[in-house]
């Protein structure tokens, strides 16, 4: 055990605190949080989850989360120094955003060129020549005063016979009106296929990842899905009985029950199980061990 791992659970031990209380409190199971202690980084999941164990261990033990995710990083470089030199992500983002800063340096002197104000005449001249012709052909439209002369009011029968239901089919009148929840569902898709209605007896969640986040989906007691959603996938999948979504940055992933967008189910680098089933989410009281990540 290195010094990180020994910090925190001699901090634990200290408060009295055994793993299934800290794993009851932070939904990460009690393997994760073992791995951590005896720095096993290899039994992690790896990237931000790992960073987001420690980030919420530290906070359930009123530690500097900061200082621990610090402590973490450097115990795992010295454990994989073979990984040194590789990218860190939070790095390769600070460069994609410099370079899109410079992007739009480089983009502003061609906006500045273009001449707004002689834009903004013609355009103005244009709308004033369009409204002026408007004007124009509607004043000096021809009226066909003996076509007007030859319309007659229609009988009153006739009008009745026009707005009579009997001329509406009856299966047309008994057909259900589709509810606002089915025509509201988003066009939340998983890669380019777009969403669809769900099935008649089934019932349909879309889903949307904010940023990175790992993720097992069951659907009707069969695994589905186990993998890593990046930042902006949207999947929507349809179940029958129940389904079941176990993600590790909760706080990230947007939810969507037969179309209607739900709050927000946990805060960012919180792992936490959802289930649904055709009343829509299922309120359930959390167990005593939790459902471990996937390696």
């Amino acid at each position: 055990m290195g010094a990180f791992g020994e910090r925190l659970k001699r901090e634990r031990e200290k408060r009295k605190i055994t793993l299934d209380d800290v794993a009851k409190a932070t939904k990460i199971g009690t393997r994760l949080l073992s791995a951590i202690e005896e720095e096993k980084f290899d039994l992690l999941p790896g990237g931000i989850f790992n960073k987001g164990f420690v980030r919420s261990y530290a906070r359930h033990l009123g530690l500097n989360e900061d200082q621990a995710v610090a402590d973490y990083t450097e115990a795992y470089r010295a454990s994989h120094p073979q990984e040194a030199i590789a990218v860190d992500p939070e790095a390769e983002g600070r460069k994609i955003l410099e370079q899109r800063a410079q992007r739009v340096q480089q983009e502003r002197p061609r906006m500045e060129r273009i001449p707004w104000g002689k834009a903004a005449i013609a355009l103005l001249l244009m709308a004033f020549g369009v409204a002026l012709w408007g004007s124009y052909s509607r004043y000096n439209k021809p009226v066909n005063d003996a076509a007007v002369k030859k319309q007659k009011p229609a009988k009153p029968e006739e009008l009745h016979t026009q707005a009579s239901p009997k001329s509406v089919p009856e299966s047309t009148t008994n057909q259900a009106t589709p509810s606002t929840e089915d025509q509201s569902i988003p066009a939340v898709a998983s890669n380019t296929q777009e969403a669809e209605a769900p099935a008649a007896g089934t019932f349909q969640v879309a889903i949307r990842a904010r940023e990175d986040s790992w993720i097992h989906i069951k659907v009707d007691g069969k695994d589905l899905l186990d993998d890593t959603l990046t930042a902006e996938t949207q999947k929507s999948i349809q179940a029958s009985n129940q389904l079941v979504i176990r993600a590790g940055n909760i706080g990230a992933i947007d939810f969507w029950f037969n179309g209607q967008k739900l709050p927000a189910q946990g805060e960012l680098d919180q792992a936490k199980t959802v289930t649904f089933d055709a009343s829509g989410l299922v309120h359930t009281t959390p167990k005593v061990q939790s459902v471990s990540a996937p390696e």
